[in-house]
């Protein structure tokens, strides 16, 4: 019985010794990335045998020969994830890369530079079992690390690194704002009134004086055309929402000059009138737009445009 404790035991002592042993050889072997200092200025994303270049100029991201205005909340965090890259585990040294899609059409060769310089130069692989790792190899070196995280912004398609943003304006910097649909005109316009605040009950303590009036400003929605009829604030809201940001859902090439729009949107706000043209809907259910504030061509959710943008004036009024 006791030499049966003693063995148990011996095997629980060579067990801890091996895992020592396997942690110090992978702790060992994982090298330590230093996060560089500064900021990238190009970042080169290779796929497929194509390479898509992000230049920053005066401040801004440009994607491409074209120079398209690049998402700029993704490109911080793409910047960010490749400076602080973090490798977690040596799987091989062996170049078996196609199982961890470090090869092929699947792999991402993303490099990081710096007045031509390269800061980093990684392949993104497909995600570990968890989700929470990514499969990467540095450079041209053989190895196979998992690497902390995932790197979703680079591995979806090149066009989602652009700007989608075409209209951003908030409910309160809106004067008024015209629909006209089908030839039916809507417009609604903000005013401002003074009302008095209701006193409240005078403090005894307080010293004798002539009584001050306060007054509040409170902001009132009604229709141009019918300032009698109140708008309902809450469906209001919901095609203020529409445009605060009007996102894209995706770039079309199409020139859009000269075509008549079916829906046009116009928005005062900021001291200058901006528009949004809706002309029809395409194939795949979403409509064809332009604005005034972008020079591309791009496309809508058609719910977003038939529940929110394109209402007819009833559906605002105040019941």
């Amino acid at each position: 019985m006791k030499n049966k404790k003693f063995l148990i035991s011996l095997g629980i002592i060579a067990l801890c010794a091996l895992v020592l042993v396997i942690n110090s050889y992978r702790s060992s072997s994982v090298p330590s990335l230093k996060a560089w200092t500064g900021a990238a200025d190009e970042i080169l994303v290779t796929r497929e045998g194509k390479t898509v270049s992000l230049v920053l100029k005066e401040g801004k991201w440009l994607m491409g020969e074209k120079a398209f205005p690049a998402d700029p909340e993704a490109m911080t965090q793409i910047e960010n994830k490749l400076k602080n890259l973090k490798l977690s585990e040596l799987i091989t040294s062996t170049p078996h890369y196609e199982r961890y899609d470090l090869a092929g059409e699947r792999a991402v060769t993303v490099q990081a530079k710096s007045g031509g310089k390269t800061l980093r130069e990684v392949t993104l692989g497909k995600k570990s079992s968890t989700m929470r790792h990514t499969y990467v190899r540095l450079g041209e070196a053989p190895e196979v690390y998992l690497a902390s995280g995932s790197f979703d912004e680079l591995t979806k398609p090149a066009d989602d690194l652009r700007d989608k943003t075409i209209m951003k304006v908030s409910k309160g910097a809106i004067e008024s704002f015209e629909v006209v649909n089908k030839g039916i005109r809507t417009r609604v316009v903000k005013q401002v009134e003074e009302q008095k605040e209701e006193s409240a009950a005078k403090d005894p303590a307080a010293p004798e004086g002539p009584a001050q009036e306060k007054t509040k400003k409170v902001e009132k929605w009604t229709f141009a055309d019918n300032p009698a009829a109140r708008v309902d604030e809450g469906k209001l809201g919901q095609v203020l929402a529409a445009i605060d940001p009007l996102k894209a859902m995706a770039f079309i090439e199409q020139d859009v000059r000269g075509l008549a729009p079916q829906c046009t949107l116009s928005v005062r706000a900021f001291g200058k009138d901006m528009r949004l043209d809706i002309y029809r809907k395409l194939d795949d259910g979403r409509y064809l737009c332009g604005s005034s504030e972008s020079p591309y061509a791009f496309a809508l959710d058609s719910w977003k445009v038939e529940n929110t943008i394109m209402k007819p004036a009833e559906d605002m009024k105040q019941k």
